[in-house]
Formats: C-alpha cells, structure tokens, sequence
C-alpha cells in the first residue's frame, strides 16, 4: 500500500505505506525513495512479526523524514501509533511509540514551529472510552510533551495543522448524531480546545 507521497528538494518523491512482500511476516512500515520519473532510489523497512502500517510521511527540517502510523510490534500493547525519524537515506534515527493497553492509530503528522512535532488519530486507551480523538505533541526528538483526547460519541482524529499564532486545527470525524459527520477543531498551542463545529 503507498498511503502517503511528498515531493523532495531534488524533484523525485518519498512514498510511505505497508507491505507484506518484503521484510518480517506480516505487515510491515514501507518507506522508499524514487527519482522525478518514479525509479526506486532505495527502499527500507520497518516493523516485526505483527502489523506496521505507515500511514503519512513528510520531510523534515533537517532533510530526513518522518513516517507516522501504527505498530502492533512495539509499545504498551495490542495497537499503538507510531513515529519513524529517519535520516535523508531512510535510516531509522528514533521510533517512538504512544499508547495504552487497548488499540491506538497514528493518522497524520506534522512538524511544528518548535522544531517538534504534532501527531493526530485514535485512542481507546484514553479518553471518554470507545473512539476518542487522540492528539500528542512531541518534542524534537520525540518525547512527548502532552497528550490530549476528544471524544463526542465515537471520533476518529483525520487531520492537524498549526496556525499561524501556533494554535492547531484539527479536521476529524464523529458519529454523535448517529450518522458521520465533519468535525473542526481549534485548539490552542497547548491542546485546549477553544472550539469545534460540526458540518
């Protein structure tokens, strides 16, 4: 699976996904390269035994990436989100794990102004119990700063971006009017939530 692409400075493109062809057994976190007609430059893996998924990846400040999704190898057990740092050459320089004892998921990451990084998806570990929103801010090297959870009925966090007063706003999605609904959120630069609609 390729899930997320980005385009890099020298014009080709780095592709984050899972495969089950390369690597451990199982799903495993697929990471690779290619020049600006799509030739694989090089490729590298990541994960265990179980199921890895990455689901997003960007480019970082320093030239290397980040990949973010799930683990069902590392961490505190069953699922938890999951974030890759890597050098410019797709070589692991940290992983970081977050999670409870129940299933976590890591759906979108983004750096932040501070040089960390805010990751957006699923707890049922925390929160109000069920499907809550799931929100972690990390430092630079990927210790987490704090953790925040939303939850209105059953909620899946999409989407976070920092605004420009380094607030977040996050894109999600809910069931609490028994059908699926659109959520924004807005959040200030600690994770308090100073409001959401629904559309």
């Amino acid at each position: 699976y390729g899930n997320s692409v980005k385009q890099t400075p020298d014009g080709g493109y780095i592709i984050a996904g899972n495969s089950t062809s390369f690597g451990a057994n199982g799903q495993d976190v697929y990471l690779f390269k290619t020049d600006s007609i799509g030739n694989v430059s090089w490729s590298k893996l990541f994960g265990g035994a179980g199921t890895d998924y990455g689901n997003t990846v960007l480019l970082t400040s320093d030239g290397g990436y980040l990949v973010g999704g799930t683990t069902q190898n590392l961490g505190a057990g069953n699922y938890d989100a999951y974030l890759i740092k890597t050098d410019v050459n797709g070589n692991a320089l940290w992983t970081k794990t977050f999670g409870g004892s129940f299933e976590e998921n890591g759906n979108f990451v983004q750096q932040t102004s501070d040089n960390g990084f805010i990751l957006i998806g699923i707890t049922q570990s925390f929160g109000a119990g069920g499907v809550d929103i799931y929100v972690v801010k990390t430092n630079a090297i990927g210790d987490t700063l704090w953790t925040k959870t939303d939850s209105t009925i059953y909620s899946f966090g999409n989407l976070i971006q920092q605004t420009f007063d380094g607030g977040f706003i996050m894109t999600a999605s809910n069931d609490s009017s028994g059908h699926r609904e659109i959520m924004l959120v807005r959040m200030d630069s600690l994770g308090n939530i100073l409001w959401k609609v629904t559309i």
